[in-house]
Protein backbone atom coordinates (compact mmCIF):
# COMPACT_ATOMS: atom_id res chain seq x y z
CA UNK A 1 0.00 0.00 0.00
CA UNK A 2 0.73 3.58 -0.44
CA UNK A 3 0.39 5.35 3.02
CA UNK A 4 1.37 8.84 3.69
CA UNK A 5 2.05 9.45 7.72
CA UNK A 6 2.12 13.34 8.92
CA UNK A 7 4.32 14.08 11.69
CA UNK A 8 7.90 12.46 12.79
CA UNK A 9 7.91 12.73 16.14
CA UNK A 10 7.98 9.50 18.56
CA UNK A 11 4.38 8.37 17.11
CA UNK A 12 4.97 8.64 13.01
CA UNK A 13 8.59 7.32 13.70
CA UNK A 14 7.21 3.85 15.21
CA UNK A 15 4.16 3.74 12.78
CA UNK A 16 6.40 4.21 9.90
CA UNK A 17 8.86 1.49 11.11
CA UNK A 18 6.61 -0.71 11.68
CA UNK A 19 4.59 -0.58 8.02
CA UNK A 20 8.14 -0.08 6.14
CA UNK A 21 9.09 -3.82 7.63
CA UNK A 22 6.02 -4.74 6.49
CA UNK A 23 6.45 -4.12 2.49
CA UNK A 24 4.37 -1.11 2.54
CA UNK A 25 5.59 2.35 0.58
CA UNK A 26 5.74 5.09 3.04
CA UNK A 27 5.88 8.72 2.96
CA UNK A 28 6.24 10.89 6.15
CA UNK A 29 5.42 14.61 6.40
CA UNK A 30 7.50 17.05 9.11
CA UNK A 31 7.71 20.95 9.28
CA UNK A 32 10.70 19.79 11.31
CA UNK A 33 13.92 19.00 9.02
CA UNK A 34 16.12 17.62 11.85
CA UNK A 35 13.12 14.50 12.50
CA UNK A 36 12.90 14.00 8.73
CA UNK A 37 16.78 13.73 8.07
CA UNK A 38 16.74 10.72 10.98
CA UNK A 39 13.94 9.18 9.43
CA UNK A 40 15.91 9.42 6.38
CA UNK A 41 18.69 8.41 7.86
CA UNK A 42 17.45 5.28 9.51
CA UNK A 43 14.20 3.45 7.94
CA UNK A 44 13.41 2.75 3.94
CA UNK A 45 10.77 5.72 3.27
CA UNK A 46 10.84 9.05 1.84
CA UNK A 47 10.98 12.05 3.94
CA UNK A 48 9.44 15.87 3.11
CA UNK A 49 9.81 18.94 5.02
CA UNK A 50 6.79 21.05 5.14
CA UNK A 51 3.15 21.83 6.54
CA UNK A 52 0.97 18.61 5.64
CA UNK A 53 -2.22 20.89 5.60
CA UNK A 54 -0.93 22.14 2.10
CA UNK A 55 -2.15 20.55 -0.90
CA UNK A 56 1.00 21.16 -2.41
CA UNK A 57 3.04 19.33 -0.14
CA UNK A 58 0.37 16.23 -0.15
CA UNK A 59 0.49 16.04 -3.90
CA UNK A 60 4.32 15.96 -3.61
CA UNK A 61 4.04 13.13 -1.14
CA UNK A 62 1.61 11.09 -3.80
CA UNK A 63 -1.09 11.76 -2.15
CA UNK A 64 -3.22 11.47 -5.65
CA UNK A 65 -1.80 7.90 -5.50
CA UNK A 66 -2.21 7.00 -1.47
CA UNK A 67 -4.15 4.73 -0.25
CA UNK A 68 -4.02 5.74 2.93
CA UNK A 69 -3.28 8.57 5.14
CA UNK A 70 -2.32 8.78 8.87
CA UNK A 71 -2.34 12.28 10.56
CA UNK A 72 -0.40 11.77 14.11
CA UNK A 73 0.88 15.23 14.34
CA UNK A 74 0.98 17.09 17.86
CA UNK A 75 -2.21 19.42 17.65
CA UNK A 76 -5.37 17.74 17.45
CA UNK A 77 -7.01 20.44 14.52
CA UNK A 78 -4.12 19.79 11.89
CA UNK A 79 -5.16 16.12 12.36
CA UNK A 80 -8.33 17.26 11.56
CA UNK A 81 -7.47 19.36 9.00
CA UNK A 82 -4.99 16.96 6.96
CA UNK A 83 -7.86 14.22 6.66
CA UNK A 84 -10.57 16.52 5.51
CA UNK A 85 -7.64 18.05 2.36
CA UNK A 86 -7.07 14.10 1.92
CA UNK A 87 -10.82 13.15 1.43
CA UNK A 88 -11.79 16.82 -0.56
CA UNK A 89 -8.70 16.93 -2.71
CA UNK A 90 -7.47 13.65 -3.25
CA UNK A 91 -10.02 11.46 -2.20
CA UNK A 92 -7.78 9.18 -0.58
CA UNK A 93 -9.28 5.99 1.13
CA UNK A 94 -8.62 5.59 4.21
CA UNK A 95 -7.86 8.46 6.38
CA UNK A 96 -6.35 7.70 9.98
CA UNK A 97 -5.79 10.65 12.70
CA UNK A 98 -4.69 11.05 16.11
CA UNK A 99 -7.05 12.65 18.74
CA UNK A 100 -6.37 13.41 21.84
CA UNK A 101 -8.66 16.19 23.41
CA UNK A 102 -11.84 14.92 25.45
CA UNK A 103 -14.05 17.33 24.06
CA UNK A 104 -13.95 16.00 20.45
CA UNK A 105 -14.90 12.48 21.42
CA UNK A 106 -17.94 10.78 22.26
CA UNK A 107 -20.57 12.12 23.98
CA UNK A 108 -22.98 14.52 21.66
CA UNK A 109 -20.06 15.39 19.43
CA UNK A 110 -19.73 11.70 18.07
CA UNK A 111 -21.21 12.51 15.01
CA UNK A 112 -18.66 14.90 14.11
CA UNK A 113 -16.77 11.97 11.88
CA UNK A 114 -18.09 10.99 8.64
CA UNK A 115 -18.26 11.60 5.17
CA UNK A 116 -20.39 14.68 5.19
CA UNK A 117 -18.69 16.27 8.11
CA UNK A 118 -14.79 15.49 9.47
CA UNK A 119 -13.67 12.38 7.39
CA UNK A 120 -11.90 10.61 9.56
CA UNK A 121 -12.29 6.61 9.60
CA UNK A 122 -10.31 5.47 12.24
CA UNK A 123 -9.62 7.92 15.26
CA UNK A 124 -6.24 7.24 17.90
CA UNK A 125 -6.82 8.81 21.14
CA UNK A 126 -4.02 7.19 23.24
CA UNK A 127 -5.72 8.28 26.76
CA UNK A 128 -8.85 6.89 25.33
CA UNK A 129 -6.74 3.98 24.73
CA UNK A 130 -5.46 3.63 28.20
CA UNK A 131 -8.89 4.23 30.03
CA UNK A 132 -9.82 1.79 27.99
CA UNK A 133 -7.24 -0.80 28.28
CA UNK A 134 -7.62 -0.50 32.34
CA UNK A 135 -10.93 -1.22 31.86
CA UNK A 136 -10.43 -4.68 29.93
CA UNK A 137 -8.18 -5.16 32.83
CA UNK A 138 -10.69 -5.15 35.30
CA UNK A 139 -12.96 -7.30 33.35
CA UNK A 140 -10.98 -10.02 33.03
CA UNK A 141 -8.52 -9.45 35.95
CA UNK A 142 -6.92 -12.80 34.98
CA UNK A 143 -6.08 -12.22 31.34
CA UNK A 144 -2.86 -11.17 30.32
CA UNK A 145 -4.45 -9.22 27.52
CA UNK A 146 -8.12 -8.85 26.00
CA UNK A 147 -9.84 -7.31 22.94
CA UNK A 148 -13.52 -6.85 22.59
CA UNK A 149 -15.30 -7.51 19.35
CA UNK A 150 -18.93 -7.20 17.97
CA UNK A 151 -19.62 -3.96 20.72
CA UNK A 152 -18.28 -6.00 23.85
CA UNK A 153 -20.15 -8.93 23.07
CA UNK A 154 -17.24 -11.26 22.01
CA UNK A 155 -14.34 -11.21 24.19
CA UNK A 156 -10.58 -12.65 22.87
CA UNK A 157 -8.39 -13.43 26.07
CA UNK A 158 -4.67 -14.05 26.51
CA UNK A 159 -4.59 -16.42 29.55
CA UNK A 160 -0.94 -17.96 31.10
CA UNK A 161 -1.40 -21.55 31.55
CA UNK A 162 1.12 -22.89 34.14
CA UNK A 163 1.81 -26.48 35.31
CA UNK A 164 -0.77 -27.10 37.62
CA UNK A 165 -3.71 -26.23 35.20
CA UNK A 166 -6.54 -28.80 34.63
CA UNK A 167 -6.45 -27.56 31.36
CA UNK A 168 -2.81 -29.34 30.32
CA UNK A 169 -3.05 -32.13 28.80
CA UNK A 170 -6.56 -32.09 27.71
CA UNK A 171 -8.03 -32.96 24.54
CA UNK A 172 -10.33 -29.38 23.22
CA UNK A 173 -12.86 -32.02 22.68
CA UNK A 174 -13.05 -33.13 26.35
CA UNK A 175 -13.39 -29.01 27.68
CA UNK A 176 -16.95 -29.30 27.60
CA UNK A 177 -17.58 -32.47 29.87
CA UNK A 178 -14.90 -31.45 32.44
CA UNK A 179 -16.08 -27.65 32.64
CA UNK A 180 -20.07 -27.95 30.89
CA UNK A 181 -20.67 -24.02 31.80
CA UNK A 182 -17.19 -22.94 29.85
CA UNK A 183 -18.58 -20.72 27.62
CA UNK A 184 -15.25 -19.90 25.53
CA UNK A 185 -13.62 -21.66 22.35
CA UNK A 186 -9.54 -21.91 22.10
CA UNK A 187 -8.23 -20.49 19.37
CA UNK A 188 -4.55 -21.04 19.36
CA UNK A 189 -1.69 -21.73 22.04
CA UNK A 190 1.47 -20.01 21.89
CA UNK A 191 4.32 -21.80 22.42
CA UNK A 192 7.27 -20.60 22.56
CA UNK A 193 7.57 -17.71 20.09
CA UNK A 194 5.22 -19.68 17.67
CA UNK A 195 1.36 -19.22 18.02
CA UNK A 196 -0.33 -23.05 16.81
CA UNK A 197 -3.99 -22.41 15.86
CA UNK A 198 -5.89 -25.29 17.45
CA UNK A 199 -9.57 -27.44 16.11
CA UNK A 200 -11.71 -29.46 17.36
CA UNK A 201 -12.45 -31.15 14.60
CA UNK A 202 -8.90 -31.02 12.63
CA UNK A 203 -10.09 -33.25 9.73
CA UNK A 204 -13.56 -32.63 7.55
CA UNK A 205 -15.42 -36.08 5.64
CA UNK A 206 -18.02 -35.97 2.79
CA UNK A 207 -20.58 -38.42 3.55
CA UNK A 208 -23.30 -39.64 1.02
CA UNK A 209 -25.25 -41.80 2.39
CA UNK A 210 -28.08 -42.25 -0.68
CA UNK A 211 -27.42 -43.06 -4.38
CA UNK A 212 -29.78 -41.73 -6.81
CA UNK A 213 -32.37 -44.32 -6.58
CA UNK A 214 -33.69 -42.79 -3.10
CA UNK A 215 -37.25 -41.41 -2.80
CA UNK A 216 -37.59 -38.61 -0.29
CA UNK A 217 -41.25 -37.44 0.20
CA UNK A 218 -43.01 -36.04 2.95
CA UNK A 219 -39.75 -36.67 4.87
CA UNK A 220 -40.04 -39.83 4.44
CA UNK A 221 -36.55 -41.67 2.69
CA UNK A 222 -36.63 -44.98 1.10
CA UNK A 223 -34.60 -46.31 -1.89
CA UNK A 224 -36.00 -50.32 -2.93
CA UNK A 225 -32.60 -51.05 -5.05
CA UNK A 226 -30.91 -51.96 -1.53
CA UNK A 227 -28.09 -49.59 -2.44
CA UNK A 228 -28.45 -46.44 0.12
CA UNK A 229 -28.23 -46.72 3.86
CA UNK A 230 -31.00 -47.15 5.69
CA UNK A 231 -32.33 -43.39 7.22
CA UNK A 232 -31.82 -44.41 10.61
CA UNK A 233 -28.08 -45.92 10.03
CA UNK A 234 -27.35 -42.78 8.03
CA UNK A 235 -28.32 -40.30 11.04
CA UNK A 236 -26.55 -43.13 13.70
CA UNK A 237 -23.46 -42.96 11.87
CA UNK A 238 -23.55 -39.32 11.56
CA UNK A 239 -23.49 -38.67 15.15
CA UNK A 240 -21.17 -41.07 16.17
CA UNK A 241 -18.50 -39.32 13.26
CA UNK A 242 -19.55 -35.84 13.92
CA UNK A 243 -17.95 -35.92 17.60
CA UNK A 244 -14.56 -36.79 15.87
CA UNK A 245 -14.68 -34.95 12.47
CA UNK A 246 -16.18 -32.44 10.49
CA UNK A 247 -18.84 -33.65 8.67
CA UNK A 248 -20.73 -32.51 5.16
CA UNK A 249 -23.70 -34.46 4.12
CA UNK A 250 -23.86 -35.38 0.49
CA UNK A 251 -27.69 -35.32 -0.44
CA UNK A 252 -29.97 -33.60 -2.89
CA UNK A 253 -32.34 -33.41 0.01
CA UNK A 254 -31.77 -31.48 3.52
CA UNK A 255 -32.00 -33.61 7.33
CA UNK A 256 -32.84 -31.89 9.92
CA UNK A 257 -29.90 -33.57 12.52
CA UNK A 258 -30.38 -31.73 15.30
CA UNK A 259 -33.99 -32.72 15.52
CA UNK A 260 -32.38 -36.32 15.52
CA UNK A 261 -30.56 -35.43 18.51
CA UNK A 262 -27.10 -34.97 16.47
CA UNK A 263 -25.02 -31.83 18.61
CA UNK A 264 -22.11 -31.44 16.97
CA UNK A 265 -22.91 -29.05 13.19
CA UNK A 266 -23.36 -30.93 10.28
CA UNK A 267 -23.31 -28.87 6.62
CA UNK A 268 -25.92 -29.90 4.42
CA UNK A 269 -25.02 -27.57 1.01
CA UNK A 270 -28.04 -27.73 -0.76
CA UNK A 271 -28.07 -27.18 -4.69
CA UNK A 272 -24.68 -28.19 -5.17
CA UNK A 273 -24.41 -29.79 -8.63
CA UNK A 274 -21.02 -32.47 -9.39
CA UNK A 275 -18.68 -29.69 -10.57
CA UNK A 276 -19.01 -28.17 -6.79
CA UNK A 277 -19.14 -31.43 -5.03
CA UNK A 278 -15.96 -32.73 -7.20
CA UNK A 279 -14.46 -29.42 -5.45
CA UNK A 280 -16.00 -29.96 -1.83
CA UNK A 281 -14.73 -33.64 -1.90
CA UNK A 282 -10.97 -32.65 -3.18
CA UNK A 283 -10.70 -30.28 -0.05
CA UNK A 284 -11.73 -32.76 2.59
CA UNK A 285 -9.81 -35.35 4.03
CA UNK A 286 -12.03 -38.08 3.45
CA UNK A 287 -15.10 -39.93 2.31
CA UNK A 288 -17.72 -41.92 3.06
CA UNK A 289 -20.74 -43.35 0.66
CA UNK A 290 -22.52 -46.11 -0.81
CA UNK A 291 -22.77 -47.01 -4.44
CA UNK A 292 -23.20 -43.68 -6.16
CA UNK A 293 -21.44 -40.54 -7.67
CA UNK A 294 -19.60 -39.80 -4.86
CA UNK A 295 -17.18 -42.61 -4.95
CA UNK A 296 -16.10 -42.37 -8.55
CA UNK A 297 -15.22 -38.98 -7.83
CA UNK A 298 -12.89 -39.92 -4.93
CA UNK A 299 -11.49 -42.29 -7.00
CA UNK A 300 -10.65 -40.06 -9.63
CA UNK A 301 -9.19 -37.18 -7.67
CA UNK A 302 -7.12 -40.21 -6.16
CA UNK A 303 -8.63 -39.34 -2.67
CA UNK A 304 -9.03 -42.25 0.49
CA UNK A 305 -12.80 -43.42 1.36
CA UNK A 306 -14.69 -45.98 2.65
CA UNK A 307 -17.84 -47.58 0.06
CA UNK A 308 -20.37 -49.69 1.97
CA UNK A 309 -21.85 -51.77 -0.95
CA UNK A 310 -25.70 -53.44 -0.55
CA UNK A 311 -27.26 -54.57 -3.44
CA UNK A 312 -24.25 -54.25 -6.66
CA UNK A 313 -21.57 -56.29 -6.64
CA UNK A 314 -17.99 -54.38 -5.49
CA UNK A 315 -16.32 -55.35 -8.78
CA UNK A 316 -18.73 -53.92 -11.18
CA UNK A 317 -19.15 -50.42 -9.55
CA UNK A 318 -16.12 -49.86 -7.21
CA UNK A 319 -12.66 -50.16 -7.00
CA UNK A 320 -11.80 -53.34 -5.32
CA UNK A 321 -7.90 -52.78 -6.73
CA UNK A 322 -7.83 -49.17 -5.11
CA UNK A 323 -5.74 -48.78 -2.14
CA UNK A 324 -7.64 -45.74 -0.83
CA UNK A 325 -10.78 -47.00 -1.32
CA UNK A 326 -11.96 -49.27 1.72
CA UNK A 327 -15.08 -51.61 0.61
CA UNK A 328 -17.78 -52.91 3.14
CA UNK A 329 -19.81 -54.91 1.08
CA UNK A 330 -22.97 -55.55 3.23
CA UNK A 331 -24.37 -58.28 0.13
CA UNK A 332 -22.21 -60.47 0.18
CA UNK A 333 -23.75 -64.04 0.32
CA UNK A 334 -27.07 -62.75 1.16
CA UNK A 335 -27.80 -60.51 -2.44
CA UNK A 336 -29.65 -61.65 -5.27
CA UNK A 337 -27.97 -60.56 -8.82
CA UNK A 338 -28.82 -56.95 -8.92
CA UNK A 339 -30.51 -55.70 -12.63
CA UNK A 340 -30.53 -52.06 -12.09
CA UNK A 341 -28.08 -51.20 -14.90
CA UNK A 342 -29.82 -52.56 -17.43
CA UNK A 343 -33.56 -51.96 -16.68
CA UNK A 344 -35.21 -48.85 -15.52
CA UNK A 345 -37.66 -50.45 -13.69
CA UNK A 346 -37.49 -49.08 -10.05
CA UNK A 347 -38.75 -51.86 -7.83
CA UNK A 348 -36.46 -54.45 -10.09
CA UNK A 349 -34.44 -54.46 -6.71
CA UNK A 350 -37.18 -55.32 -3.86
CA UNK A 351 -35.67 -59.07 -3.00
CA UNK A 352 -32.47 -56.77 -1.97
CA UNK A 353 -34.73 -54.53 -0.20
CA UNK A 354 -33.03 -53.98 3.60
CA UNK A 355 -29.87 -55.53 2.86
CA UNK A 356 -28.30 -52.35 3.55
CA UNK A 357 -29.97 -52.01 7.82
CA UNK A 358 -26.90 -52.28 9.99
CA UNK A 359 -26.84 -53.13 13.60
CA UNK A 360 -24.04 -51.51 16.50
CA UNK A 361 -21.62 -53.80 15.30
CA UNK A 362 -21.98 -52.46 11.71
CA UNK A 363 -21.74 -48.69 12.23
CA UNK A 364 -19.06 -49.65 14.92
CA UNK A 365 -17.09 -51.37 12.23
CA UNK A 366 -17.91 -48.29 9.25
CA UNK A 367 -16.98 -45.68 11.83
CA UNK A 368 -13.79 -47.78 12.41
CA UNK A 369 -12.80 -47.63 8.54
CA UNK A 370 -13.20 -43.85 8.46
CA UNK A 371 -10.94 -43.29 11.18
CA UNK A 372 -8.39 -45.64 10.12
CA UNK A 373 -8.75 -43.54 6.69
CA UNK A 374 -8.20 -40.24 8.54
CA UNK A 375 -5.65 -41.63 10.58
CA UNK A 376 -3.83 -43.89 7.99
CA UNK A 377 -4.35 -47.00 9.58
CA UNK A 378 -5.06 -50.25 7.12
CA UNK A 379 -8.44 -51.05 5.75
CA UNK A 380 -10.79 -53.09 7.17
CA UNK A 381 -12.97 -54.28 4.33
CA UNK A 382 -12.41 -58.05 5.85
CA UNK A 383 -14.33 -57.20 8.46
CA UNK A 384 -18.00 -56.96 7.00
CA UNK A 385 -17.99 -60.76 7.13
CA UNK A 386 -18.31 -60.74 10.95
CA UNK A 387 -21.31 -58.14 11.06
CA UNK A 388 -24.28 -60.73 11.76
Amino acid sequence: MNIIICGAGRVGFSISKQLSAQGHSITVIDQSSEFIQKINDTQDVKGIVGRATFPSVLEKAGAEEADMIIAVTQNDETNMVICQVAYSIFKINKKIARVRGQEFLGGKWGKLYGESNLPIDVIISPELEVAKSLQRKLDAPGALDSLPFANGKIKVLEIDINKKCPLVNTELSKLTQMFPNLQANVLGVIRGEKFVILKKKDKVLVFQPYGRTVHHENGMISDYSGRSFEAENAVSIVKKLSKKFGVIHMAEFGIDFQKHEVKDPVASPMGADLRHWCGIIANADYFLGCDSSGQHMVHALDKKCTVVIGSTFPINVSYPDDENIDILDMGLGARTYSPIRVTTDEYADRTNDGIMAMNDKVEAIIVESVTNGMTGKPRIGHKYKDKD
